[in-house]
């Protein structure tokens, strides 16, 4: 459906159960005649797990809003290298959560993740850990544009636990040079250069 992640409905569907409810509790006074309505456990459940699932999704994007509107002040403080608006971002290797639309930001001290649809908290991934239990970037890979797709960048996150973050853009070659140089690393073109060369020679002797 086009529209499946408009959730303005959510908000009408509520109106429509809350004004349904109150013309049946008072029915007498507004003389509506309405059968007398018993609901089994099962359902009075169902219908509070779905109230308490509507509930907890409003105040989970309520709370990444806000969480959002302070790393966006970080974001100024920390002065903005680089930016990329509304892509998919796939967690990779080791994190469960598939692929989402998201604004990445890039700081001088930080990575920014930015889930649209809220139902992540943004994420900020520093270049340095102040403690072990801290995530923190380690390192960026690249890999070339194949055919009809842009670059991929690969970021690897290392603490409690290792996994990556993958996006592509058409910026990917310039994400790669500054995240290197965040983290004090070579940032030298052939670096992809001699990456990519391999890449192909691996290539060729499979084939």
């Amino acid at each position: 459906m086009a529209e499946e992640r408009n959730e303005r409905w959510v908000i009408v569907a509520l109106v429509v159960l809350a004004v349904a409810y109150v013309g049946y509790l008072y029915r007498d006074s507004i003389r509506i005649s309405l059968p007398d309505l018993k609901l089994p456990f099962s359902t009075i459940s169902y219908v509070g797990a779905a109230l308490f699932a509507v509930v907890s999704h409003f105040t989970r994007r309520k709370r990444a809003a806000t969480v959002r509107r302070m790393r966006e002040e970080n974001v100024l403080r920390e002065g903005l290298l680089r930016e990329d608006s509304d892509i998919a971002v796939r967690m990779a290797t080791g994190r469960s959560g598939g692929s989402f639309k998201a604004d990445v930001i890039l700081t001088r001290a930080a990575l920014y993740v930015f889930d649209r649809s809220g139902r992540r908290d943004p994420m900020r991934l520093p270049f340095t850990r102040g403690r072990v239990e801290d995530f923190a970037v380690a390192d960026v890979t690249f890999e070339p544009q194949g055919e009809g797709t842009e670059p991929l960048v690969g970021i690897r996150i290392v603490g409690p636990s290792t996994y990556g973050i993958e996006f592509r853009s058409d910026q990917a070659e310039w994400w790669w040079s500054d995240v290197r140089r965040a983290l004090g690393k070579n940032a030298d073109r052939r670096i992809l250069d001699e990456a990519a060369a391999a890449t192909e020679r691996d290539l060729a002797s499979e084939a």
